[in-house]
């Protein structure tokens, strides 16, 4: 996913800066209706998300800098395969809860950080990203809690530098994801208030009093947890090279309960590895390419739908990625 950036001083202290760039997303395809959608020869969503951000940064003094962030958001989703929840009664709005075209959503957000050298040798940085809250996705209101509402949910970050000699220098870092604030992902997948009756044991049906359908308020979501995610990095200079790697845990966000809705969204991945090399070509350019592995790792739980242990479901995931950057100035 591409990215673009640039930044421009006003005087010796302040600055204007202007970024474009993804914030991930999620995107799966199973060749087989996995749902038993008889309308739909296949299942998986597309979920996309880019920002678009303008700085504005001041030096505090020769060793602090604040800046804060002006956050444009869009997001566009789609999905496909779960007609059957519909089917069953399952969904607030059928219509709107499978196989339609991209739905598209925007909302605007605010992030605030801080930077400083506590010692010559020691630097502090946090920064924290309010929730975006953002329209409904107005063709899946039936799908997602809060009648289509998908928000991003707000994040923190704290993290230490220690130059160990001129040239080589030692990250950490702490980050918090706060799903819970956004009841699409954390709401938990809820399997006696999804039908909207039972069994009467007699050839017909009693209405389910606790019926709670997809894309109410309280419907059930993904149910991921908040997670907190450690990273290290290394950073080395020779001459007019760069060299950098990284690694970072983090706590996995899925239950084993919730496998089910999971499928569509397996993101289990709790390590990423990374290593980069920037060559500085002259004092205005430098070229930079970056690797990332995620190695596999995977949850499995029963189908909630089903009796206790005739189903279990496991969902895995693994990931890489190479990214090429170039940087200059102009002046």
């Amino acid at each position: 996913m591409a990215s673009l950036g640039a930044n421009w001083m006003l005087n010796d202290k302040m600055a204007i800066g202007a970024a474009l760039f993804g914030n991930g997303g999620m995107n799966t395809d199973y060749p087989k209706p996995i749902f038993g959608d008889p309308n739909s020869p296949d299942a998986g969503v597309n979920l996309e998300q880019m920002f678009f951000g303008v700085t504005y940064s001041i030096k505090l003094s020769e060793t602090q800098a604040l800046g804060i962030t002006g956050l444009f958001a869009w997001q566009r989703f789609a999905a496909k395969g779960l007609g059957m929840f519909g089917a069953m009664g399952m969904s607030s709005d059928p219509a709107d809860l499978s196989g339609n075209r991209h739905s598209i959503s925007t909302g605007f957000g605010f992030r605030i950080g801080y930077q400083g050298r506590l010692l010559p040798y020691l630097a502090i940085g946090a920064s924290y990203q309010l929730k975006t809250s953002m329209s409904a996705f107005d063709k899946y209101k039936g799908l997602f809690a809060e009648h289509g509402k998908f928000d991003i949910p707000s994040t923190w970050n704290v993290g230490f530098a220690f130059d160990a000699t001129k040239d080589f220098t030692i990250a950490v870092d702490v980050q918090q994801i706060l799903y819970s604030g956004v009841k699409a992902i954390a709401n938990p997948i809820d399997p006696m208030a999804l039908p909207p009756a039972f069994p009467d044991g007699q050839g017909g049906f009693v209405p389910n009093p606790k019926h709670v359908p997809l894309g109410t308020d309280n419907g059930s979501g993904f149910g991921w947890d908040d997670i907190l995610i450690y990273k290290l990095g290394l950073l080395y200079k020779v001459q007019d090279w760069t060299l950098m790697a990284g690694y970072s845990y983090g706590n996995n966000p899925i239950k084993g309960s919730e496998v089910l809705f999971n499928i569509l969204a397996p993101a289990v991945i709790q390590q990423h590895i990374t290593f980069g090399i920037t060559r500085k070509i002259n004092k205005s350019n430098e070229l930079s390419v970056a690797f990332m592995y995620a190695p596999s790792n995977s949850v499995s739980g029963t189908n909630v739908f089903e009796a206790p242990n005739q189903q279990t479901i496991e969902i895995e995931m693994s990931q890489f990625q190479i990214e090429v950057g170039y940087a200059f100035s102009c002046k």
